[in-house]
């Protein structure tokens, strides 16, 4: 008689064996080719969005240009008040492979104030130049895309090319690694401009980078002697109505204006062509005439437009005539004193009326003067 069969549920020794050694081949090939996705797929290089805010010229003197006999041979020493303003110019920056090639890319963006033919080759434009420059400091290639998305005009006196290599030298620095302090930065931007300088502050609190990027909105400055001096200076937030006429100047010209200007004794301007700037005649004899007011000023902590002053503006009067009537006429229709940055040909002032007011006073201008565009902006704030 058969007896009831019993069911074996026992695993055979062999086949348990087997069991860790097929875990171990299927976790092995899960590693191995999640590596291999890895190596093979395009990682995203690192990349920044910067900002380049533009400035203007508070208060501008000037010094008789260096000898022959000196490194700075024709230029001319100065000593001015600059701010920083809201209008700014877009950079973005990425890193590229080892082994390809930069490029460089510029246009306007769609709201700029004032489009000029951007015709010139990448040689010589600031921020490219920052790039070698960078490359040539660190001894090797350091291959990057630039595109620069511009609002501030060309030719303008505000600094738009400055800032744009500045904020080259900061994106470029950080998304290489190449760990340069901004003293070490501004030594290597001294080298393009004597504004560049001026766009790089260690203490700036927005240039701090984010997912996003980073702004530099340098605090203001006193900036003597070819550049290199800078003693920065308290933020005066207050709006400004800056006035961009719909022509550049050339600053070439308009210092060699200058320096006829002060060898030949010129006749006093008519009132259609004096500018504000210009009330106070500037006179040669020490290094920077009239750099104690720029002092003054800037340590006074406020804006008092009836004291501001540029010696290029009756220069760049000269060089464009037409700079000097839009001048006249400006101060007519806005009732208060008209200022110059830089070399030209941006005008900027400080209308009495606030808030809803100073739109009024650029509507006014967009009306009455449609030789300029005008811009409501303010000096930036912390």
């Amino acid at each position: 008689m058969v007896g009831p069969i019993q069911a074996n549920n026992q695993i055979p020794a062999s086949i348990r064996l087997r069991r860790p050694v097929f875990l171990f081949l299927f976790l092995f090939s899960f590693l191995l080719f999640a590596v291999l996705s890895l190596i093979c797929s395009p990682m995203p290089m690192p990349s920044l969005t910067i900002t380049a805010h533009a400035k203007i010229n508070l208060a501008l003197a000037l010094g008789q240009p260096e000898s022959a006999r000196t490194s700075h041979a024709g230029f001319h020493p100065i000593c001015t008040w600059i701010h920083a303003i809201g209008l700014c110019d877009t950079l973005h920056i990425e890193r590229l492979k080892a082994g390809a090639h930069s490029s460089w890319q510029i246009c306007w963006q769609a709201d700029a104030p004032r489009k000029s033919t951007l015709d010139w080759p990448a040689q010589q434009d600031l921020a490219w130049r920052a790039l070698g420059l960078l490359e040539a400091h660190a001894g090797r290639s350091l291959p990057t895309r630039i595109v620069i998305d511009k609002a501030i005009p060309t030719g303008s006196g505000l600094g738009g090319g400055s800032a744009d290599a500045a904020a080259t030298l900061v994106a470029v620095n950080r998304v290489w690694e190449l760990g340069l302090d901004v003293q070490t930065l501004s030594e290597i931007g001294f080298g393009l401009g004597s504004d560049v300088p001026f766009f790089l502050d260690e203490n700036d609190r927005s240039a701090r980078f984010d997912a996003t990027g980073c702004s530099l909105a340098p605090r203001p400055a006193i900036v003597e002697g070819f550049g290199q001096q800078l003693t920065r200076c308290a933020r005066i937030p207050r709006p400004v109505l800056v006035l961009v006429p719909r022509f550049g100047c050339n600053t070439g010209e308009v210092y060699r204006a200058f320096d006829q200007e002060q060898s030949t004794p010129t006749p006093t301007p008519t009132t259609t062509t004096t500018p504000d700037d210009s009330l106070q005649p500037c006179t040669l004899g020490t290094a920077v005439p009239r750099s104690g007011l720029v002092h003054a000023m800037a340590q006074a902590s406020e804006v008092v437009s009836d004291r501001l002053f540029n010696d290029l503006s009756q220069a760049a009067c000269r060089v464009k005539p037409e700079l000097g009537e839009l001048m006249g006429r400006a101060r007519a229709l806005l009732g208060c004193p008209i200022h110059m940055s830089g070399s030209g040909s941006t005008l900027f002032a400080f209308p009495a009326a606030k808030g809803k007011g100073v739109s009024a006073v650029a509507q006014a201008v967009a009306r009455d003067l449609p030789e300029v565009v005008p811009i409501q902006t303010q000096l930036l704030s912390p």
